[in-house]
């Protein structure tokens, strides 16, 4: 690299930090997309480029979302228990639900090539009964694989789901 690029690069790194640096001062820090702005803002004006606005110079509040999670990044499936991946052969009771190992087995190669598996059950949000410590346990005598449990309410009773992107386990 000739001497004079890169004397303009190690200056314009300086700025970048010093820069970062007095953001940081205050009671927030910034963001990867402050760094991001300010890097693409620098390296712009001295490669000589005029770059977009973004789009809160634009006059919006909103951003562009991905509706699924960038490759290279670790992907999260939300998973219900009953009748997913036990059943009831008779009276419905957490206590008497039987495990189906076919399904366990389905998401725990989820699991396996790299998924975050969040447990996700309404046991509980009707009656306000706390069944988190007997479904970790039935959870480790299937020998299921996950990362979170999420029980009662934070998954409140439903009578349907309707989403973009749910699956039936049958489907998996």
């Amino acid at each position: 690299m000739p001497e004079l690029y890169q004397r303009k690069l190690e200056r314009m790194l300086k700025e970048i930090c010093e820069d970062i640096i007095r953001m940081s001062k205050g009671d927030e820090y910034p963001t990867s997309e402050d760094v991001l702005n300010l890097i693409s803002e620098e390296t712009g004006e001295w490669l000589g480029l005029q770059l977009k606005p973004s789009s809160t110079e634009q006059g919006s509040d909103f951003h562009v979302s991905n509706r699924l999670t960038e490759e290279g990044k670790q992907k999260v499936a939300f998973v219900d228990i009953d009748e997913t991946i036990c059943f009831y052969s008779g009276e419905r009771r957490y206590d008497l639900s039987e495990p189906n190992q076919e399904n366990i087995d389905k998401i725990n190669k989820m699991y396996d090539e790299g998924w975050k598996i969040i447990y996700w059950t309404a046991r509980g949000s009707v009656s306000g009964r706390n069944y988190k410590e007997h479904t970790k346990k039935q959870l480790t005598e299937w020998g299921c694989r996950y990362h979170e449990l999420k029980t009662g309410d934070e998954k409140p009773h439903f009578d349907l789901v309707i989403d973009d992107k749910a699956k039936r386990i049958e489907e998996i």
